[in-house]
């Protein structure tokens, strides 16, 4: 089976303490070749010191690397941007440089990819560590590979696939199809999964190939034992305004696939009334959790019910007027994520 070329794309902020061992995974993956795409946005750190030691002492000719060393910080979306910007293969391989690729990584995705044309992006199964390595106890990981599409009895905006950067790869075909992802977003990943259900399918393998590290220093990896509940409901609170507003801009996404001929009549309207959906909920989740008042909850209601959210409409309500539904809600979120 001939494989595709794989880039790994390899970002990087701030993380002196964690660079070493996730640059050594980036760089013993056990392809025969592959390129290998580092991007660092302007850490104030050593993060680029550790990372140039490493590159100094480690040699991999089979490896082609290119570092970019930012002057001024980015951003999450605007790193990603910039190494996909000269990456040349046909798979992209995300690796945070913080979290550590076991070495079959990058392979056994891509033999993913060969196998599977129509998908179009990949996540797979990992295992939670801590700051200093641990493994953090946790629901255990799925281990079945599953693929994820819209359309049938699927009527999530993600079609039920696990949205996780820090262990995804995706086909050259979303940055040929729809350009670089759009500026202002908090990170890459669900733009990313969303442009690949419009293009195709999205697989999680159901392999551990990752060790997802969670800790209080991180931008969005954080440690969830750290937080309290008032923190993690603000969090919440932000992360669901961030979605509402970024859906906006995936119904240009799905324009500029329509006009394209990548989507027909008919998934267009089911992921145009997704998105829509999303938006209402998103935004009257972020008001409900935050108390606004009832200048700005009301009508954001009117538009969620407009949108046939009825039920998660009154739902919210009680979440709105009731700090109790609010802690609850909370807990339900950390015993999912761990």
């Amino acid at each position: 089976m001939k494989l595709p070329s794989v880039s790994v794309i390899f970002v990087s902020y701030k993380q002196e303490r964690y660079v070493r061992q996730a640059l050594l995974g980036a760089l013993n993956q056990d392809l025969p070749a592959y390129e290998l795409i580092i991007g660092d946005d302007a850490s104030p750190d050593a993060t680029v010191a550790v990372i140039e030691s490493v590159l100094a002492e480690t040699p991999r000719p089979h490896v082609t690397i290119k570092f970019i060393k930012h002057e001024k910080n980015l951003g999450v979306v605007a790193n990603f941007n910039a190494t996909l910007a000269v990456a040349t293969g046909e798979i992209f391989v995300v690796m945070a440089g913080d979290d550590i690729s076991y070495p079959s990584r990058a392979r056994l995705m891509a033999e993913a990819f060969a196998q599977n044309p129509k998908v179009r992006a990949m996540t797979c199964a990992s295992r939670y560590i801590d700051a200093e390595g641990a493994p953090i106890p946790s629901r255990p990981a799925s281990l079945i590979t599953r693929t994820f599409e819209h359309g049938g009895w699927r009527k999530n905006l993600y079609a039920g696939a696990p949205v996780t950067g820090a262990v995804a790869a995706y086909h050259r075909s979303l940055l040929d199809v729809f350009g670089p992802l759009p500026p202002g977003g908090g990170a890459e990943d669900a733009d990313s999964i969303f442009r690949a259900l419009i293009l195709g399918s999205v697989m999680y393998y159901g392999t551990i190939l990752v060790d997802y590290r969670m800790h209080a220093s991180n931008v969005s990896n954080f440690d969830i034992r750290e937080r309290s509940e008032q923190e993690m409901i603000e969090g919440e609170a932000q992360w669901a305004s961030l979605v509402a507003t970024k859906s906006t801009k995936w119904m240009s996404d799905l324009e500029s696939a329509r006009r394209g001929g990548q989507v027909d009549k008919k998934k267009f309207a089911l992921v145009a009334s997704l998105v829509r959906r999303s938006i209402c909920r998103h935004e009257l989740t972020s008001l409900s959790l935050s108390n606004a008042p009832r200048s700005l909850w009301f009508p954001s209601a009117w538009r969620l019910i407009k949108c046939g959210g009825i039920i998660k409409t009154a739902s919210l309500f009680f979440m709105w007027v009731s700090d109790w539904r609010k802690y609850s809600h909370i807990r339900r979120v950390r015993r999912r994520k761990t």
